[in-house]
């Protein structure tokens, strides 16, 4: 919990076990309401998430969270699937040494995170990074650099048996779920984004959810004009 994102990361999983419906509300910045009860829900659960961590979980980085778990001083924590490859570098089997589960209330949604190479406007090297884009977004740079990652390829070609077993388990999900939700970084605007992580930091210390809700309300209303993308998802 040291870093903003992974805080937001536990919390737009409760926003989205809560029903797609409030998570499409959110992400469109339609949620402006500080008595809107979806939103003290969240905030409310996510103080009950909070009881069930370790005394030094501010001050832990995502991956010395990860460690933990690796070293049996943690049950669980909440993570992408970048966390994989924690598992895999210590040389741990999915299935016998670690498993995984669907956040609470999430079975038929799955949110994604995206990671991409940006090429710049006025590049110097324009010949050579459209080569590199177009390495990367093919079905060989998806397969060379997803299994190694931890993570699933964004194409749904690829050759599903040079992925492990946890992989295969989230491309399985990924395939058949109802409800495909896009995370914050993706979906909403930046002034909100980091406006929320600021928000989430004084809640991890006061834990008033009543506080919380108005300052989620009042930052949705302050950035309103920078929502320029809706998204449906139900």
């Amino acid at each position: 919990m040291a870093e903003s994102w992974t805080q937001l990361l536990a919390f737009e999983d409760i926003i989205a076990s809560i029903g797609p419906e409030f998570y499409e509300d959110w992400v469109n910045g339609k949620v402006t309401s500080e008595d809107d009860p979806r939103v003290i829900e969240a905030f409310e659960t996510f103080d009950k998430f909070l009881g069930y961590t370790n005394p030094d979980a501010n001050s832990l980085g995502w991956n010395a969270a990860v460690e933990k778990v690796i070293k049996g001083e943690s049950a669980f924590n909440v993570m992408g699937d970048w966390a994989n490859g924690e598992y895999k570098v210590v040389g741990m089997k999915y299935g016998i040494d670690y498993g995984t589960f669907a956040f609470p209330g999430t079975d038929e949604e799955y949110v994604l995170t995206v990671d991409v190479f940006v090429r710049p406007k006025g590049t110097a090297h324009p010949v050579n990074s459209i080569k590199w884009l177009k390495f990367a977004g093919s079905r060989e740079g998806q397969d060379a650099f997803n299994p190694i990652k931890g993570s699933i390829s964004a194409r749904m070609d690829s050759d599903v048996t040079l992925y492990d077993d946890y992989q295969k388990t989230a491309i399985a999900d990924f395939k058949s779920v109802k409800y495909v939700l896009p995370s914050r970084g993706h979906s909403q605007p930046d002034p909100y984004v980091k406006g929320l992580g600021t928000l989430m930091a004084e809640y991890y210390l006061d834990r008033d959810a009543a506080k919380a809700a108005k300052s989620m309300a009042d930052l949705t209303l302050s950035v309103s004009s920078e929502y320029t993308t809706i998204w449906s998802l139900t």
